[in-house]
């Protein structure tokens, strides 16, 4: 009797191990080929965006942003590295999901093959908030040129801060963020900004256009 409780014992607690080492003797396989297939992917995804920071700087875009400032806009990046990096990542993320179907991770492989799909939309949405905060500065820039006019700086941050607005709204929608509701009330405020500013600043242009129209008047009589 003991020799047999003794035995029972002993194999209660080798069974788990033996699960144990079943299962990791199934999995291995299926383990190494996915890291196999990250490894591919992961190389692919450095030459792709080797490839695209090369055509970037090629066409002198990075030279073009940083000789008129424009790179400032974006934290100091450089396009070429921003494009670079999206499509790197992008890449990768595709391996990811046969990685996944190799070690047989059903709910994980569904979730990575949706967020796959998706993932370019971020991307679109990365490059319009640029592009908006590059134009932003533009806009800026431009109207911030007219430093005789009074009130020059508010009608700069104006444009600034509307452009970017407009821009990061474009970019929410485009990962599916609904902004309806706060793009009407930053609209409206932004509307309501302008309008007051536009009458103060005609009012402050006042004596200005008095002087245009009393010279005016005296060449033509």
């Amino acid at each position: 009797m003991a020799l047999d409780f003794l035995r029972d014992v002993g194999q209660e607690a080798v069974n788990p191990l033996v699960n144990l080492w079943n299962s990791v003797v199934f999995i291995l396989p299926g383990i190494l080929a996915a890291i196999i297939i990250l490894v591919i992917g992961y190389i692919i995804a450095l030459i792709v965006s080797h490839g695209i920071k090369h055509i970037v700087r090629v066409s002198r875009l990075d030279n073009w942003m940083i000789k008129k400032g424009l790179h400032n806009a974006i934290g100091g990046l450089t396009l070429s590295n921003v494009t670079g990096k999206l499509v790197k990542w992008w890449i990768f993320i595709l391996f990811l999901v046969p990685a996944a179907n190799v070690i047989k991770l059903g709910g994980l492989s569904s979730i990575l093959g949706e967020f796959a799909i998706w993932f370019p939309n971020l991307i679109i949405a990365v490059i319009v908030i640029l592009f908006g905060l590059v134009l932003a500065h533009i806009f800026a820039a431009a109207a911030g040129n007219a430093k005789k006019l009074k009130g020059i700086k508010w009608v700069s941050t104006l444009v600034y801060v509307a452009t970017i607005v407009v821009f990061a709204s474009i970019s929410l929608r485009q990962i599916g963020v609904d902004v309806a509701f706060p793009e009407t009330i930053i609209l409206v405020i932004l509307c309501g900004v302008m309008i007051a500013f536009a009458i103060g600043f005609g009012l402050g242009l006042r004596p200005h256009a008095e002087d245009i129209i009393k010279n005016w008047r005296r060449k033509h009589r």
